[in-house]
């Protein structure tokens, strides 16, 4: 130590499971400090972890300027993260930058902390700014992944292995921003954007196949439709969207969600497919239009469900017992948890029936 500040010209720590090594100049005014560390197994830290880590990286800071991180690089779990950044400790809003590059070569390694069969490649970068304490920041990011899987069926089959990702997004100042957001897979392309912050967002989605999420529904859908958000923290957001998809089937969601979805208040008008069931009463099938007026208000449990829902003319095969039931006709009410239906039809061999009561 002398009259400019402290010079570490070596700092060696060695155990049987970790080594680290830093070195640098540190001053009252400036300072530079360079640390290197290796960890020979990740799971002597937590079990769900395989493998060796190493981290190498670096601060500077200079009177008067921000706080630097420089060629921060974390090799560990197969996966690769290289930061760089800038933190202004002297402005009590902390304004930060920071640019992030990730390459996980094996998804599969990280699939103990996910507690999925995780699986594939993705390539991730984002760029940053904004103010900590303000909780603002506006950023971009972008990401590529190959041969992916996450363990959940619909997920992995809507994405066919395949995910090209890339979004702007402003939070703080106002309501959120989204300025650019566009994802595409195999088999789904999805848009959203708006032209200003608190202006509405957007939203367009095509999915090649329904039968990818909705087994027996084969043939494309769509959403289309405007999300606005109401609050500086996206707790709340009015929806207006259309859904349409194979069969006829057709939907419109009108309403508000609220504290990040633990409360609805939505609309629900349409009609669908008795078909879209056939996956889950098989060998039974049904057939014909159901129509639905529903409101959902409060949690989004069956509850807070009510309205009505319409059969019409439709048929219920059932091979197991060798008959049918023909003409289904009324209503189903939704209540409190309740569905009370009355419904009319016939048998196929002769006579009619009708089921009434909650």
């Amino acid at each position: 130590r002398d009259e400019t500040g402290i010079t570490l010209r070596a700092l060696d720590l060695a155990t049987p499971a970790l080594e680290a090594q830093a070195q640098g100049q540190i001053g009252g005014t400036r300072g530079t400090l360079d640390l290197t560390a290796a960890l020979t197994e990740l799971s002597l830290v937590d079990a769900r972890m395989a493998g060796p880590a190493r981290f190498d990286g670096g601060l500077a800071w200079e009177e008067g300027a921000p706080l630097r991180l420089t060629g921060a690089r974390l090799d560990a779990l197969s996966t690769r993260v290289d930061a760089t950044g800038t933190l202004d400790l002297e402005n009590p809003d902390l304004p930060a930058t920071g640019q992030v590059s990730i390459d996980a070569r094996d998804l599969s390694a990280l699939a103990g902390l996910a507690g999925r069969p995780l699986a594939g490649a993705l390539e991730l970068q984002a760029d940053g700014a904004g103010d900590i304490h303000g909780r603002r920041i506006d950023a971009t990011v972008s990401a590529t992944g190959t041969g992916l899987r996450s363990g959940i069926a619909q997920v992995d089959a809507v994405t066919g292995g395949t995910l090209r990702l890339e979004t702007q997004a402003q939070l703080g100042d106002g309501p959120p921003h989204l300025g650019n957001f566009r994802t595409v897979t195999r088999r789904l392309t999805a848009t959203a954007s708006s032209p200003a912050p608190g202006e509405a967002i957007a939203v367009s989605a095509r999915l090649s196949d329904l039968g990818l999420v909705a087994p027996g529904q084969s043939g494309p859908a769509r959403l289309d439709g405007t999300a606005r958000v109401i609050d500086e923290t996206g707790r709340e957001i009015d929806l207006d969207l259309t859904l349409g998809g194979p069969g006829g089937a057709n939907a419109r969601v009108l309403g508000r969600v609220r504290d990040l979805a633990r409360t609805l208040a939505l609309d629900l008008r349409g009609s669908l497919p008795l078909a879209i069931a056939n996956s889950y009463i098989a060998p039974r099938a049904i057939q014909g239009p159901l129509g639905f007026n529903l409101r959902v208000d409060g949690p989004p449990r069956l509850a807070s469900l009510s309205g009505e829902a319409r059969i019409e003319n439709a048929r219920v095969a059932l091979p197991d017992l060798g008959r049918a039931l023909q003409g289904l006709t009324g209503t189903l009410r939704l209540s409190g948890a309740q569905i009370t239906p009355d419904i009319t039809g016939n048998l196929g061999s002769g006579g009619s029936l009708r089921v009434r009561g909650p």
